[in-house]
C-alpha cells in the first residue's frame, strides 16, 4: 500500500505548525507501521504510482492535483482541518448554482465530492462539513490529531525565565483568534507569571506589537517568541507549566492542548472549542474568551488546584498515535 501525502504549498513554512506536524508524525508512525508514505514533489511524482492521494486541509489550491488523480482513478483522502466558522458565507456561495464563476467554495465543493473519504478531527467538524457543503455522510469519518508520551524535562530551561515560581503557559502565533490580549488584560495587574510561546505570522504583526505594548514593563508577563518544537525550552515549559491557558475563539483541533495535557498542566480552555467533545477533556475549566473577569478568576482558581496525576492516562488512551495511525489503515484498506 503506498500512500502519497500533500499539504498546502506553503505548511512547511509555517511556524505554527500544526499541519506540518501532524503530516511528519503520520508519516513517521505509519512507516513504523509498514506503509509505504512519500510527500508529493511537484517536479518528480507520478501520482499513478500510488494507490492513495492524501490531501491536508481543504484548500482551493489543490483542485487541480485532486481533479487529477481522480482522473487517474487514485483513490483520494482529505482531512479537511476546517475551522468552523462563517457558516453562511459557505451557505450563500453555494447557493448561488447559476452563477458562471467558480467561487472558492464552489471549488471546496468539488474537491470534497471528488474525495473517496473525508476525516474530520472532530465530530463538530464533521457536522460542519456536512452541514454547509451538502457532503453525503458516509464519506464522513472522525479520527483526532494523537498524541505521544512526552519525556518531561526539568526546569533548568524555563527557570530562567521565571526561576522557581509556577506559572500558566500559552503555545500559539498571535493573532486576534488565539485571543492573547484579552489575556494579557485579565491577567496583567496579577502576581501570577505567564509565559507566552509563539509570535506573529505574516498579517499579525501589528497584534501581537499590541499585545507587547498592553504588558510593558509588566514583570509577570514574559514573550518568548517562537520556539522550535524539538528545543528543550519548550518541552521545559510544558513539563513544569501549572495552568496551560488555550483562550482561541475557534479551532479545528488544537494539539498543543494534548501536548500540555500529557505534560500535565490544569488545563483552561475557551467553552466553545470542538477538542472539548471528546471524554477524556470534558472535566477541562471552561471560559467565556470575551469575558476578561471569567478568564481571571478561573485562571486564578485553577492555578490554586493540584494537577491531575490521571490526566496523561486518559489523554494517551484517546489520543495515541497507535491508535490513530490504526484508524487510518483501516480506512485506507477499505478505499482499496
Amino acid at each position: 500500500m503506498r500512500i502519497l501525502f500533500q499539504g498546502y504549498s506553503t505548511y512547511a513554512q509555517n511556524k505554527s505548525g500544526g499541519v506540518q506536524v501532524r503530516m511528519k508524525q503520520m508519516a513517521y508512525h505509519l512507516r513504523n507501521a509498514g506503509v509505504d508514505v512519500d510527500f508529493f514533489d511537484h517536479n518528480t511524482t507520478d501520482i499513478s504510482q500510488y494507490d492513495v492521494l492524501h490531501i491536508f486541509s481543504l484548500n482551493a489550491e489543490h483542485y487541480n492535483l485532486v481533479s487529477y488523480a481522480h482522473r487517474k482513478g487514485v483513490k483520494i483522502v482529505l482531512s479537511s482541518i476546517v475551522t468552523l466558522a462563517d457558516g453562511w458565507k459557505i451557505d450563500l456561495f453555494l447557493s448561488l448554482v447559476h452563477h458562471p464563476v467558480l467561487t472558492l467554495y464552489n471549488m471546496q465543493q468539488s474537491i470534497l465530492n471528488m474525495c473517496d473519504a473525508v476525516i474530520t478531527e472532530t465530530p463538530k467538524e464533521r457536522d460542519f462539513i456536512r452541514k454547509h457543503y451538502r457532503i453525503v455522510p458516509s464519506k464522513l469519518t472522525v479520527i483526532p490529531n494523537g498524541i505521544e508520551p512526552q519525556a518531561n524535562v526539568g526546569r533548568e530551561y524555563i527557570s530562567s525565565i521565571v526561576g522557581d515560581k509556577d506559572y500558566i503557559l500559552c503555545v500559539g502565533r498571535f493573532d486576534q483568534n488565539k485571543n492573547q490580549l484579552n489575556v494579557i488584560k485579565a491577567m496583567v495587574d496579577s502576581d501570577i507569571d505567564i509565559v507566552f510561546i509563539g509570535g506573529p505570522v505574516t498579517d499579525g504583526d501589528k497584534y501581537y506589537q499590541k499585545c507587547l505594548a498592553t504588558a510593558k514593563d509588566k514583570r509577570n508577563i514574559h514573550f518568548m517568541g517562537w520556539v522550535d518544537n524539538s528545543s528543550p525550552l519548550l518541552k521545559s515549559a510544558y513539563s513544569n507549566a501549572k495552568v496551560f491557558l488555550f483562550p482561541s475563539y475557534h479551532e479545528t483541533f488544537g494539539l498543543v492542548l494534548l501536548e500540555a495535557a500529557v505534560a500535565g498542566a490544569n488545563l483552561v480552555v475557551s467553552k466553545s472549542l470542538p477538542i472539548l467533545d471528546f471524554p477524556s477533556l470534558k472535566d477541562c475549566t471552561r471560559i467565556n474568551p470575551d469575558d476578561l473577569y471569567d478568564i481571571r478568576n478561573k485562571v486564578i482558581d485553577a492555578f490554586g488546584k493540584d494537577k491531575d496525576v490521571n490526566q496523561k492516562k486518559r489523554i494517551l488512551k484517546e489520543f495515541s498515535w497507535k491508535e490513530v495511525v490504526n484508524q487510518h489503515v483501516e480506512l485506507y484498506k477499505s478505499l482499496l
